[in-house]
């Protein structure tokens, strides 16, 4: 019954103690590798399948999934972006376009 009462003060700690994501760093991740198909306003070039970011509105676990591994024409960053690089950018797309 302890370990029980224990696990969740545990998860909540740990859950804590992830680093955050910095938007001003995540905003030259995002020019230099997604403003191309994400153009400069988040609003994409849907005519060549490139999603408007501030209609589509990912959440921050979505986009953080998304990049890491890609999805359909979006190739994967998680091989060449630092995890923080990753949380960086996501972070920015959250504060920029999403939640401005």
């Amino acid at each position: 019954m302890r370990v029980l009462v224990l696990l969740p003060a545990f998860l909540v700690a740990c859950a804590t103690d992830m680093p955050a994501g910095d938007a001003t760093a995540g905003e030259q991740i995002y020019t230099d590798n997604c403003e191309t198909c994400h153009m400069v306003d988040g609003t994409g070039d849907s005519a060549n399948g490139y999603p408007d970011l501030t209609a589509e509105k990912p959440s921050t676990d979505e986009t953080i999934d998304l990049v890491t591994n890609g999805e359909g024409d979006m190739p994967e960053f998680g091989s060449t972006l630092s995890e923080q690089d990753i949380m960086d950018v996501a972070a920015y797309v959250d504060a920029t376009f999403v939640n401005p």
